[in-house]
């Protein structure tokens, strides 16, 4: 494949960078597309298409699981909460309320088409959200289970495998049960393990989730996870990125008390958690009692705490689990009617060991001690077209955070602005409220406008704006330093079947760069980056089996150093081509096929990709320097309950002979991965 395609990568860029054959290549991809018989039937939207729509880089893992969960067990329309509904990434707080608020007035709804009475529906929305309700569920079954098992490796060994630095197999594998019994109880267990760890349950989490009807209460024992208010207090792993969903990426929509069942391994608390209705008011307490991983020193004492999960070698296993943080907490909210929510969050939690960071100077507000508290009120207002929210937390170190906003929600139209102060000593590990691109709720100021208008039907523009600053230094750069980012995007169908899409992407923040000085020698320089990136993107569904999707992007970065009036600037462009195929066959088979050509001068001009991949895991592609990609994944339904599926990856780098670093690092240019997964269900 890459021998077949170097023709046309050398003819990506001139000298100059610039793209000679470009324009061509859309004409003909464009073309081709638009001779071929168009369908009125629409494909439906795969999980990647909504998950592309985020940050780049960013971790949606837990969305996926939850659409999936979804498309297997859809809502029942008829009775589900706001919080159960505002899961659908598409359904804003209002609109969930605004549909509650319906259901409540119309009484029973009898066909889903009946939702297009609410204004902000219509039917595109109609047709994406469809799938995952239900008007007339089935009649609950005694008992049901789901067992999914898979396994994964890269077919190149890695220095780390070869050296025996890596101790374990090769091989990546996932265990997850799930099962119920009515429609009152369900359970849950999941083991993982990482390529070259030894333990097949490295990594495992459980729980059992009870419902009562009679006493309006649910109680979660085993692994658990807490989402409340905009997230200063207490939420989950996951939250949406900036994205072409502005209303979605700037409000958090809490989903309350869950069991947790993902393999994100930083996630979630363990023990007991009850939630009950009391009137108007949801009574929640929380009991924890969780190991982390983290880095010791000399005298025992937590430096870090360690988050990647990875538990290989010698170093990285010492950090196993070392530490304990007990946690008692819970949230009183008066949450009876949708339109009008408030509450009261707190917990406190207490280490095993003491935590104390060394390097006081870059680390000069961070938590240190053993204890640790915060609590926070938050509210939530809809008023007509209008919803306003907010939130206040303090930390026991005296830190204070607080956001606010308003989304407006006409037919056709979306508009938030959202506020956000998060002060240096503000402290929580498991705060994750809306932030410039980590999610850290410290250190930063900042305001966010998004807006989204269906213009007219088959015609969709998107925009947001996010400028920000942080007061105090971060740990890799010196000095206060402010960010922006933007992004404008228009969605257009074509044709019946044929959607065109246009997005460009702007941000510009300073970083502390290596910067080769004369003579020939590397020092860190303070840099200004501008990054500009731009996506054409045509999708052609000629048939309900066939779906066809092209994408060119150009990604163009400039650094500019800052206070160094001798070095010039440096700039650097990147490109990537990628067509996909995806065929169905009778709802028991589907096939897909892409294929990636990418070209970028250095990692600064770096292009992401969602890629599809086996039910519940997300592969979010990075592509730096010059080669060529393709994957062929299938998914089959055998019988009524078994589903199997597999994917091969292999990447071509044209200007490497080792592809990775470290102990990950492995010879030749080329890169492969196989997958395999079963899924039983009952």
């Amino acid at each position: 494949m890459a021998r077949r395609c170097a023709w046309l990568r050398a003819n990506l860029r001139s000298k100059d960078g610039m793209p000679r054959c470009l324009v061509p290549v859309l004409l003909a991809l464009g073309t081709f597309l638009l001779l071929l018989p168009t369908s009125q039937v629409h494909a439906q939207v795969e999980p990647e298409q909504v998950l592309e729509q985020e940050e780049e880089g960013s971790d949606s893992s837990e969305l996926a699981e939850i659409l999936a969960d979804l498309r297997a067990r859809p809502l029942d329309i008829n009775r589900a909460t706001v919080a159960e509904l505002q899961q659908l990434p598409w359904i804003s707080p209002l609109l969930a309320a605004k549909i509650v608020a319906f259901r409540r007035l119309r009484g029973r709804i009898q066909n889903i088409e009946e939702l297009l009475e609410v204004p902000e529906i219509d039917d595109a929305l109609l047709e994406t959200i469809a799938e995952y309700l239900l008007v007339v569920p089935p009649a609950p079954a005694l008992w049901w289970g789901e067992a999914r098992l898979r396994a994964s490796g890269r077919l190149e060994r890695s220095r780390g495998f070869r050296t025996g630095a890596y101790p374990g197999s090769p091989l990546k594998s996932y265990a997850r049960l799930k099962w119920g019994v009515g429609n009152h109880v369900t359970g849950g267990a999941l083991v993982e393990k990482d390529a070259g760890e030894q333990r097949l349950d490295d990594y495992g989490n459980y729980f059992v989730s009870a419902s009562l009807p009679s006493l309006s209460t649910q109680v979660v024992l085993g692994h658990y996870q807490m989402e409340a208010g905009q997230g200063l207090v207490l939420w989950s792993p996951y939250g949406h990125g900036k994205g072409s969903e502005p209303a979605v990426a700037a409000v958090r929509k809490a989903r309350g008390l869950r069991p947790y069942s993902s393999a994100t391994e930083y996630g979630g608390l363990r023990g007991v958690a009850v939630e009950t209705m009391l009137g108007p008011f949801a009574v929640t307490a929380l009991a924890s009692d969780l190991p982390l991983d983290a880095t010791l020193d000399e005298d025992g004492m937590v430096t870090s705490f360690y988050e990647s999960g990875y538990h290989r070698t010698a170093t990285e296993q010492a950090k196993r689990r070392v530490v304990r943080e007990r946690l008692a907490g819970g949230r009183l909210a008066y949450g009876d009617n949708p339109l009008f929510k408030a509450g009261i969050t707190w917990y406190a939690s207490e280490f095993d060991r003491a935590v104390d960071p060394p390097d006081s100077l870059r680390r000069r507000f961070v938590f240190r001690g053993k204890h640790n508290s915060v609590a926070g009120m938050d509210l939530g207002i809809s008023f007509a077209s209008a919803r306003f929210f907010a939130e206040g937390a303090r930390s026991a170190s005296g830190g204070v955070a607080a956001v606010a906003g308003i989304l407006v929600e006409i037919p056709r139209a979306k508009v938030v602005a959202h506020y956000r102060h998060y002060d240096k000593d503000f402290y929580n590990r498991h705060a994750l409220p809306f932030a410039s691109s980590t999610g850290v709720a410290n250190n930063e100021q900042g305001f966010y406008l998004g807006a989204q208008w269906r213009v007219r039907p088959g015609t969709r523009v998107a925009f947001y704006y996010d400028t920000s600053k942080r007061p105090w230094r971060t740990y890799s750069f010196p000095m206060p330093t402010g960010a922006e980012d933007g992004l404008a995007q228009v969605e257009q169908r074509l044709v019946r079947g044929v959607v065109a899409l246009l997005r460009l992407r702007y941000a510009r923040n300073n970083d502390l760069v290596t910067w080769i000085a004369p003579p020939s020698r590397d020092v860190s320089v303070v840099a200004q980056r501008s990054r500009l990136a731009a996506r054409a993107q045509l999708q052609y569904d000629p048939v309900k089996s066939i779906s066809l999707r092209g994408r060119v992007e150009r990604s163009h970065v400039v650094l500019r150093p800052v206070g160094s009036p001798f070095l010039p600037e440096r700039k650097s462009h990147g490109l990537l081509l990628s067509q996909e195929l995806v065929a169905r066959f009778a709802q028991r088979l589907q096939c897909q096929f892409r294929v990636v050509l990418f070209d970028t001068d250095d990692y600064e001009s770096r292009i992401y990709a969602y890629e599809s991949d086996l039910p519940g895991v997300l592969t979010n592609r990075l592509f730096a320097g010059r080669g060529s990609s393709w994957y062929l994944l299938v998914r089959a339904r055998v019988g009524r309950a078994v589903f199997l599926g597999a994917k091969f990856t292999s990447t071509y780098y044209d200007d490497r002979e080792t592809v990775g670093s470290g102990l990950d690092e492995t010879e030749g240019p080329l890169s492969r991965t196989l997958s395999v997964q079963i899924d039983v269900g009952h």
